[in-house]
């Protein structure tokens, strides 16, 4: 299980730097959960974004980030 949850990270850290300037754009001063090739938020707080990802992914699947302005 754990090469499977490797691949989600990855592809949504790819994903992630592929399209950093447009979603730190699009989501500025907020949390976001990247989940493979899904962006989810914004959310106003860490916790807040992290409450919602343990309710929809399999903890070790997503990624909370902070985008700070560019």
């Amino acid at each position: 299980m754990m090469l499977a949850h490797n691949n989600t990270i990855n592809t949504a850290l790819l994903n992630y730097l592929t399209n950093e300037d447009a979603i730190r754009a699009q989501y500025p001063n907020s949390f976001i959960i990247l989940f493979e090739r899904q962006i989810l938020g914004p959310y106003q707080s860490v916790t807040e974004a992290y409450r919602v990802a343990f309710a929809k992914f399999e903890l070790g699947t997503f990624i909370v980030k902070y985008c700070g302005k560019l």
